[in-house]
């Protein structure tokens, strides 16, 4: 008996120390820049572009912060709504390294979200990040995990009502398809009145985001 628990805490502490590692090589590859656009830090890739690409995200958590608003002031008892406010935190927004699996997505219904901001090492347009982070956010408005009926409806509300106070405009991916981050997105939830969905991929964190080395389409 002891020597399986011996066992089993040597286990625990060769797991611990491959998660350490793994952690510290992905911040290695991380700087923290401070915002010319709201005085926060953000942690960004250790690029030439490091502060424009943290303007970038300052600049998207300042039109969720007026989606949220939104939100709270003409739907303040639609659970979607209540979700949100519950999932979001301000400070969850960081960029991620290169991921052969996926570009952004978010950890634990809001816990992080982790984005993509380059497509071929230059730095996305702001509107095509909303849509992308927008994305996100209906993970964090539905209850269920991954792209279910649920989250398509979600997200297409959130596309909405961002368009109707002027944090989005609307795109249109099936005539002008978008390059973003090894993929095309070619059409969203506004073009579409029957929702699919995709199949989603689990660790033991929740891992809910846009997957790389396919074409996005709903």
């Amino acid at each position: 008996m002891n020597v399986g628990l011996e066992a089993l805490i040597v286990i625990v502490l060769i797991l611990v120390i491959i998660y350490l590692v793994y952690l510290h090589n992905y911040n290695a590859n991380l700087l923290k820049v401070k915002s010319t656009i709201d005085n926060s830090d953000y942690y960004v890739q250790d690029k030439e572009d490091a502060q424009d690409a943290a303007n970038l995200i300052a600049k998207i958590k300042d039109k969720l912060k007026s989606l949220i608003e939104h939100l709270s002031k003409q739907y303040p008892s639609d659970e979607r709504t209540i979700r949100i406010k519950k999932n979001y935190r301000e400070n969850s927004l960081k960029e991620g390294v290169d991921d052969p699996n996926y570009t952004s997505y978010s950890v634990n219904k809001g816990e992080q979200i982790i984005l993509c901001l380059r497509n071929k090492d230059k730095l996305m347009d702001l509107n095509t990040m909303m849509f992308v982070v927008l994305h996100e956010i209906g993970h964090l408005a539905s209850e269920s995990i991954g792209h279910t009926d649920e989250f398509w409806s979600n997200f297409k509300w959130i596309l909405e009502e961002s368009i109707n106070i002027g944090i989005y405009v609307r795109q249109d991916f099936d005539s002008k398809p978008v390059e973003y981050c090894g993929m095309s997105i070619t059409s969203s939830p506004l073009d579409n009145e029957s929702l699919s969905s995709f199949p989603l991929e689990t660790d033991k964190k929740i891992v809910e985001g846009f997957k790389l080395n396919r074409n996005y389409r709903f």
